[in-house]
């Protein structure tokens, strides 16, 4: 049987302030969160700084991009609460928004934006809708 998600009870406090950001935000349905924070849906076993994304099969181009809009304003708002600056990168198919606090020169956290072909299983839903998280089935 295969465990079940819970909501990580630990979240770096800018990792969960972007989440909370993404709740009720049209746009978050474009996206399936993967890497450290699903992972910590069901195992809590360390920390993460990175909100690591997948594109859902199903968003078109258009709908990515005009996600993406949405996300580089959001994440602004966030950078600006914090002082922090908003940088962006792109290798490969890859996106990377980065929070970056200037004064010390590097990246904060970031939330990075990639393209999957293939999916564990169907997402799966998380207390931040539109939000899912990639299954994790053994």
């Amino acid at each position: 049987m295969a465990k079940q998600p819970s909501p990580p009870r630990r979240l770096d406090p800018i990792v969960r302030e972007m989440l909370e950001a993404l709740h009720h935000q049209p746009a978050a349905a474009t996206i399936v969160l993967g890497g450290g924070v699903a992972f910590k849906h069901y195992l809590d076993y360390r920390d993460t700084h990175d909100l690591d994304a997948w594109w859902s099969p199903d968003a078109t181009l258009p709908e990515r991009d005009a996600a993406l809009t949405t996300f580089r304003v959001l994440l602004r708002l966030i950078a600006d609460r914090h002082g922090l600056a908003v940088n962006e990168r792109r290798f490969s198919e890859v996106v990377s928004l980065e929070l970056h606090d200037p004064a010390k020169r590097q990246a904060i956290c970031s939330l990075q934006l990639a393209y999957r072909d293939r999916f564990l299983g169907p997402p799966t839903p998380t207390i931040w809708p539109p939000l899912r998280i990639e299954a994790m089935t053994d």
